[in-house]
């Protein structure tokens, strides 16, 4: 019985050790990053390029990479801003940098840094549809309401290099594709006698309700309709089109929606995180040497 104890006491201490060991993803040694940060001098943020429609995407993405990289405490960091002032003094362009040994020295020169970070912010898309009417049942009350579901995302792309600025080598890059999406439901008003799903599909000519007018008067009284947009719960405070997809972007829409405000932020982090992983170390790691020594 007092061994039966024993084995049943072991197995539950090598299950909490075996579990503790997966829960943190670590193995017993621990995990450089792929590119060590710590040890240089200091790093000089180059404005990023912006081919994007998104006018202030640029300066959005790189100070959060600027944040996220003074968040490890590796490397201490002129922001892209001062860079950018320093730069106008001199008649110069941050796309010049790259290419021209002279200007890179004379940034190296002026802030004492022996890292260059240069980037882009590739790409900015936003999504925006309504799903066509439905009915949806409570499973807890048995009421059945109708209304719809609006879908947003936010995409971000944007790739960062690492440059030694004496010898114009690139050693670093980078590149991550971040979004952030939003599925909310918007009740509709529909009254008792219309409340058939077959019948709200009739009415509403559903296969393409968005933009369309209400066939039947009925629901048309009842749901005062020429579109969905008026429907979702954010229409008295975001100015949203109809719709947004992927080939046909049209106007930025978060300057006019908090909705999409946020999804951009969340987007423009969740890039800018994935790219500044590579100078993480994981597992207990601790800073040692200069570059991607371990």
């Amino acid at each position: 019985m007092v061994q039966k104890r024993f084995f049943k006491s072991l197995f539950k201490v090598v299950f909490i050790l075996t579990a503790a060991v997966l829960f943190n993803g670590c193995a017993q040694k621990p995990i450089p990053p792929i590119f060590n940060l710590y040890g240089y001098q200091r790093l000089a943020v180059i404005p990023f390029d912006n081919p994007t429609q998104d006018p202030a995407l640029a300066g959005a993405v790189q100070d959060e990479m600027t944040d996220e990289i003074l968040n490890l405490g590796a490397v201490p960091v002129i922001d892209a801003k001062q860079v950018a002032a320093y730069l106008r003094s001199l008649g110069a362009n941050a796309s010049s940098v790259q290419t021209d040994p002279d200007l890179r020295n004379r940034v190296a020169k002026k802030f004492n840094c022996d890292l260059l970070l240069l980037g882009s912010a590739a790409n900015y898309t936003e999504i925006l549809k309504d799903t066509t009417p439905q009915k949806v049942t409570n499973q807890s009350t048995g009421i059945s309401k109708w209304g719809f579901y609006t879908y947003r995302k936010v995409i971000v792309d944007a790739n960062a290099k690492l440059m030694d600025p004496a010898s114009g080598s690139l050693i670093w890059s980078g590149k991550n594709k971040g979004w952030s999406w939003l599925n909310s439901w918007n009740p509709l008003p529909v009254p008792d006698d219309v409340a058939a799903e077959n019948e709200v599909n009739r009415f509403l000519n559903l296969a393409g309700v968005v933009g369309r007018s209400v066939a039947n008067p009925q629901v048309n009284q009842a749901l005062g309709l020429a579109n969905l947009v008026r429907y979702r719960l954010n229409h008295e405070t975001d100015v949203e089109p109809a719709v947004v997809d992927e080939t046909n972007q049209g106007s930025l829409v978060y300057p006019k929606s908090r909705a999409f405000a946020d999804l951009r932020q969340k987007a423009i982090h969740s890039t800018m995180d994935g790219i500044v992983e590579d100078f993480r170390g994981h597992c207990g790691w601790a800073p040692q040497l200069r570059g991607n020594a371990n």
